[in-house]
This record gives structure tokens, sequence and C-alpha cells, in this order.
């Protein structure tokens, strides 16, 4: 079990390791929210409503993200290695390192002097998906969140996030930019369409 477990966190692929690696701290983070907020819901008299349940998500999601890109490159690996070897075993990336890529990959792509290879391809489809969840989640907590604001909150919390990385060791790309907007935003036209199909569906049963 104990081999497995290390496989798994630490000598397994890049993209299987990252998301394994923090399967643990997300956990952690949701069962206490959950117990706090059973606490609130029983001091209150509440009861346990699906806002509760979209919120204990969100908290999950959040964890999850935070723990993958806004910590530094290897943090994650060194502590799982060090927790079952007992030695340190992989070095953290170093901390504030001032790279920034501010042209597009697109930009490169249509001038001819660079070629969509399919590790290229594969980080972009990531970087949306990775933050297409935020997109679905952000309106089911906030209901602030609307197609005049989805643009704009997109678009600061993908910058906001890019800044953060040269400070943590890694880069600023333009492209992180905006593949994670588009995520958002994508994530929020899902629930958008799903909101109106249910109107929708009402309108029928009602008429």
């Amino acid at each position: 079990m104990r081999d497995f477990l290390y496989r798994l966190l630490v000598a397994s692929n890049a993209t299987m390791r990252y998301f394994f690696q923090v399967v643990p701290m997300v956990a952690l983070v949701g069962l206490l929210y959950l117990v706090i907020s059973l606490l609130r819901c029983r001091k209150t008299g509440n009861r346990f409503s699906k806002q509760v349940i979209i919120n204990f998500l969100f908290v999950c999601y959040l964890t999850g993200l935070i723990s993958l890109i806004l910590v530094p490159n290897h943090f994650w690996t060194a502590i799982w290695f060090y927790l079952f070897n007992g030695f340190p075993g992989c070095e953290i990336g170093p901390m504030f390192v001032l790279n920034f890529n501010l042209v597009p990959t697109v930009v490169y792509y249509i001038q001819g002097t660079v070629v969509l290879g399919e590790w290229v391809k594969q980080m972009l489809i990531l970087n949306l998906l990775m933050f297409l969840p935020m997109g679905i989640l952000l309106p089911l907590v906030s209901s602030k969140i609307n197609k005049k604001t989805i643009i704009i909150v997109a678009v600061a919390i993908s910058i906001v996030v890019e800044l953060l990385q040269p400070i943590i060791g890694r880069s600023f790309d333009m492209d992180d930019v905006i593949m994670n907007s588009l995520g958002i935003i994508c994530g929020w036209g899902l629930v958008a369409l799903a909101r109106r199909f249910q109107k929708g569906m009402n309108r029928r049963v009602t008429s």
C-alpha cells in the first residue's frame, strides 16, 4: 500500500501526479468546511441547504486550484517525497523569477515562427479546463456574476493569478490569461444555458 501511494504521489506521470498530490489537502479543507457548516446549521437551527453543498464544492475547487498553480514548482513532490522517505530528494523551485511572456502563441503561429505541437495544444486545453469549474461555480455562489460582469471578472481573476506566478518562481504567460479567461466564460455560459433550459421547461409545465 505504501509503495502504491508513493508511486501515485511522487513517481507517476506529471498530470496524474499533480492531481493526486493535492487531493489530501482538498479532502482536509473540505472536511473542515463541512464540519464548520454542520455546527453552524446546528447552532442556528437552519437546514443543511443546497447552497451549503455548492459552497463546499467551491471551497474544495479553490483549494485544489491554489495548491496546483500558486505554489512553487515541485513543491508538493518535495513535500510528499520527504514524508515518505524522511529526507529531501527533490528541490523546490526558486522564488521571484521575473519571466514574462506577453505575446500569445497564436501571434507566433500566424507569423509562422512556431508550430502548435501536441504539448502546446494540451497545455492550452488544460488551462481552459482547469478554470471551467470556476465559471460554473461562480454564478452559483454569487448572484453578482452575470452577463454584464463575467468577462471583467474572468479577465481580472486570470491576470491576478498570472501576476502572482513570478513571485512563486513561475512565469507570467499571456496564453494562460487568455485560456483561463475563456475557461471561466465558457463555464458561466454552460450555467446560463442550463438556467435558460430550465426556465423553458418550467414554462411548458405551467402552461
